[in-house]
């Protein structure tokens, strides 16, 4: 039925209906283009298509980082850190659209591990804190966060000291003497 009308409008379009054998050329260039018009209409649905569904994971990106900031503003920093650092890592898929949102979480995430190692630090847990610290002082220096990385460098160092006070008060002077060594390094 499809090749009918389109012989039929082939034969209206050249106005030459007596030459039967021209007209089955016609045709067949018509059908020809019609397929690779099929083609051409997939291809740019699956575009559109595929469209959408990036902006659906940006969307998601976003929804992840408003958790995040939820999580960091409520000082739940070992939930918050995670997902910040997940992020930075998938904000690289969608160029500068997820760029900003990369460098958001990237302000974030050193300031997170210092927090963290200052948790720590209270609970007495030092090598939770000097592992916590030495995190911030990495991203820092990845991000360039000045101000973050000298305050974790200066802990890492304050950390070890305090380790090594309460080694020594212990009696541990083996372990006190390698935590100030550390501490002073």
């Amino acid at each position: 039925i499809f090749s009918e009308k389109i012989y039929i409008f082939a034969k209206i379009r050249t106005g030459n209906i007596a030459r039967k054998g021209n007209n089955e050329k016609i045709i067949n260039r018509i059908e020809l283009l019609m397929k690779k018009m099929k083609f051409i209409l997939a291809a740019f649905a699956a575009i559109v298509m595929a469209g959408s569904v990036s902006a659906q994971e940006i969307g998601d990106l976003y929804d992840k980082f408003d958790k995040a900031a939820e999580s960091y503003n409520a000082k739940k920093f070992a939930e918050a850190v995670p997902l910040l650092e997940d992020i930075v890592k998938e904000a690289e898929e969608f160029g500068d659209e997820g760029e900003e949102l990369a460098n958001n979480a990237k302000k974030l995430i050193p300031r997170g591990y210092f927090q963290m190692g200052g948790a720590a630090f209270k609970a007495g847990d030092y090598d939770g804190a000097i592992a916590n610290f030495e995190k911030a002082a990495a991203r820092a220096k990845a991000y360039n966060d000045l101000q973050t990385l000298n305050n974790a460098t200066k802990w890492v160092s304050n950390t070890y000291m305090k380790q090594g006070e309460t080694a020594f008060n212990g009696k541990d002077y083996a372990k006190a003497v390698e935590s100030f060594a550390k501490g002073y390094e």
